[in-house]
């Protein structure tokens, strides 16, 4: 019988704060040793990353060792790494190591792609390894040798450049293979059963010899099963780090060949001084809901110490599922726990309240068991609504209660020690509706009889003289009606230019965009060069006005899909440089009070003549008191797809950057739209706005497409603050920044590319 053994659960401690969303290097160590007297050579486990195949563990030498590698991000604060148990020997582990990388190395592995190590090895003779603290990293650098090639080596120090993003170490690139009365450098490899055939390899290259006021010439082209990789030749820097790599897998074969090949012009042969290669890890299966997970796990499990196969995922992979629990499986929606069955489970205690967290769950049976106490009031809402069905729960005496439990009117299910009976709720909370409804009803006659006075005074509404109200050492601007409109021109910051219009506005119109003018206070005092400025208001009598700066571009709305859809995209770079919108954690952190925006969508994301994106509409602020009325729950507002019903605890900004990326609306009329799983194959170009024409830089999307998925997390806890947000939306931006380098450094061939990280 298969069967999965946890191996270790990563705790947030060792994965602390910047876990979710980072990047680690991660590598488990076997080493048998006979360790059980029964010196197995035939021992064979798997190996794998939370929900998915990571590698197949295969012990043939007793004396040998066993490492696997991986990078991977990870996607919430526990990583789990679990053993699984073929039938051919007891799994065991030696080590498990976590190495964390800076987000922007290793470029192929991302949110929704993890890498497999296939091989790493430094062109070198001998057995030595090169591992820490030559490299900072702690990768295993295992030396190796070409056919027909001949080691070359400097005692120079070899640097990496600025933003290198695989920071070789200077031990490694100290050595080369070149080959012998020869102008080619040729290595192959076959894929291994089992792995995903998506292979990417990495090239390494430093120039050893200085080739400065000589007439030497080093240069060659690289080819992949035949067909040229790169567009430019491969000319290596002297003493400077230099790769070549592919964010996208190299076309699937049974064989890989990779040939580096010299230049007819070229006098010297070409080189190679390490090289690295990657596979795909297989990531068929999706993780549980995460709120499952941590319900499940961290609080059931522990609270009442189940000593079942729950180990790992509650529900994936499909074979592995724990006992005890069925899952519903969608294409759209990650697996979730619907039927639970903990009869006869030996539970003691009372019924733990993380039941009602599952949010899928229809049915809860746990009978035979010996629980007390009471019901939560969230596990018999649940129950009253419908959504769920308790089965089978008994009071202390052994009278069975309502199987579906509908209690109506009370907020916990009691169990009576001596008759079996439901405790009833007292008579006096009987009144309780009827207070209600009495409030009520004065409440609607109190709002019929403003509204009525609120409509007679707007009949009497006039649109005269505008006074300009500035905070600060600005002094008031008197703006004077004209029959036909008018604009005027005012020096804003030294460097935009005011354009004001004049319109008739309602008593009503004002009233609702102010909120009966109590949030122009505050929204005077707010500067930002991000931040659409409200020049001033005026609350004189029935003089009401509000006058914003003027924005000539329109709203991103209209860049992405509105009137200039047709005629004009916004190009990456551009996109990245949104960032700048992020500068809602201002209002986040800088106002006091601060303000929290609560409606931004792409209406209110404005452009002006150089396409700067300013944020506007605060008609939905709130400022948040935090020294007063700590108390006070605001009620939420705003678009509906764009509300976080939690932004009054959180600051996130979540839909937009998906509508950034993809130039689709938030709400898409199509199943053929399924961005989840586009992102899993890896096919990010297929989910990209069409209207970039492939003009970006493939990382940069990557990492933007990170931001966002983590930004849209089911889990509020999961999603980044917003200056998490704008520090990654900086990185982006230097990634596409860093795509127009010099002419050897930077090369695109379809999606292959090379870099050497003076970019």
């Amino acid at each position: 019988m298969v069967e999965r053994q946890k191996l270790s659960r990563w705790h947030s401690q060792l994965l602390h704060d910047q876990a979710r969303g980072s990047k680690y290097l991660l590598r488990a160590w076997f080493m048998y040793g006979n360790y059980d007297g029964f010196n197995n050579q035939s021992l064979r486990f798997d190996l794998h990353l939370g929900v998915n195949f990571w590698a197949t563990v295969n012990i043939t030498d007793p004396g040998g060792f066993v490492t696997p590698e991986a990078i991977t991000v990870a996607s919430a604060d526990l990583l789990w790494v679990c053993l699984v148990n073929t039938g051919y020997g007891t799994p065991f582990i030696s080590s498990l190591e976590a190495r964390p990388l800076k987000d922007n190395r290793y470029p192929a592995a991302n949110a929704s792609r993890s890498l497999v190590l296939f091989k790493r090895i430094n062109l070198r003779a001998g057995d030595a390894y090169i591992r820490y603290p030559d490299d900072p990293h702690d990768r295993l650098w295992e030396p190796g040798t070409l056919l027909g090639c001949t080691e070359i080596s400097s005692s120079s120090t070899v640097d990496n450049l600025w933003q290198d993003f695989f920071e070789v170490p200077s031990a490694v690139l100290q050595t080369a293979a070149t080959p012998v009365n020869s102008t080619k450098i040729d290595f192959s490899w076959d894929p291994y059963p089992g792995d995903v055939n998506e292979y990417y390899p990495i090239l390494h290259f430093s120039e050893l010899s200085n080739l400065t006021g000589t007439d030497a010439s080093r240069q060659f082209n690289i080819y992949v099963n035949g067909y040229r990789w790169l567009k430019h030749p491969v000319i290596p820097l002297y003493l400077k780090s230099d790769h070549v790599y592919s964010s996208e897998p190299v076309e699937r074969s049974r064989r890989y060949n990779i040939t580096l090949e010299a230049l007819s012009n070229s006098n010297l042969p070409p080189i190679l001084n390490a090289v690295e290669i990657y596979s795909r890890m297989n990531d068929a299966n999706v993780p549980s809901d995460a709120g499952d997970v941590n319900a499940m796990m961290m609080m059931i499990k522990a609270w009442y110490k189940i000593m079942r196969n729950w180990m790992g995922d509650p529900c994936s992979p499909k074979g592995f599922a724990w006992d005890g629990i069925n899952c519903t499986f969608s294409i759209l929606n990650p697996p979730m726990i619907t039927p639970l069955n903990l009869s006869s489970s030996g539970l003691t205690g009372e019924i733990n309240k993380y039941f009602a967290s599952l949010g899928a769950i229809d049915y809860l049976d746990l009978t035979s068991n010996q629980l007390n106490g009471t019901i939560s009031s969230s596990l018999l809402e649940k129950s009253q609504n419908g959504f769920l069905t308790l089965s089978h729960l008994y009071s202390k005496t052994g009278t069975k209660l309502n199987s579906n439990a509908r209690i109506e009117g009370n907020p916990y299910l009691c169990y009576n020690g001596t008759s079996g009976k439901v405790t009833p709720t007292s008579k006096k909370k009987m009144a309780t509706p009827l207070i209600v409804i009495i409030c009520l009803v004065t409440v609607i006659l109190v709002l019929v009889v403003k509204v009525t006075l609120w409509k007679l005074r707007s009949k009497k509404t006039a649109f005269a003289d505008i006074m300009l109200i500035f905070k600060g050492s600005r002094k008031g601007i008197t703006v004077k009606p004209q029959n036909e409109g008018f604009s005027k021109q005012v020096n804003n910051h030294g460097h935009d230019l005011l354009q004001l219009e004049i319109h008739q506005f309602t008593y009503m119109e004002l009233k609702n965009v102010t909120d009966n003018f109590q949030k122009a206070q505050h929204l005077t005092r707010i500067h930002h060069r991000n931040l659409v400025s409200m020049i001033g208001y005026c609350n004189d009598g029935c003089y009401l006005a509000l006058v914003y700066e003027y924005m000539s571009q329109g709203t991103l709305q209209d860049c992405l899909q509105g009137r200039t859809r047709n005629t004009r995209a916004l190009s990456w770079g551009l996109q990245s440089r949104l960032h700048k919108v992020c500068r809602l954690d201002y209002l986040h952190k800088g106002c006091q009070p601060p303000l929290v925006h609560r409606d931004v969508k792409r209406a209110d994301i404005l452009l002006h003549d150089k396409l700067e994106a300013k944020i506007v509409d605060f008609g939905l602020s709130k400022a948040l008191q935090y020294e007063v009325n700590t108390h006070v729950i605001t009620v939420v507002a705003g678009t509906p797809v764009y509300l976080d019903p939690d932004y009054y605890n959180t600051s996130w900004l979540r839909v937009v950057l998906w509508e950034l990326i993809t130039g689709q609306p938030p709400i898409v009329q199509s199943p053929k739209i399924a961005l989840l799983q586009t992102l899993a194959r890896g096919k990010i170009e297929d989910i990209i706005d069409s209207m970039l024409q492939g003009m970006y830089e493939m990382n940069s999307a990557w990492k933007f497409a990170d931001i966002a998925l983590n930004c849209t997390s089911r889990e509020p806890h999961q999603r980044p603050t917003m200056g998490d947000v704008v520090m990654q939306l900086k990185d982006c931006l230097e990634l596409e920044t860093s795509r127009d380098g010099t002419e050897n450094l930077v090369t695109h061939s379809e999606n292959l590319h090379t870099k050497s990280d003076a970019s």
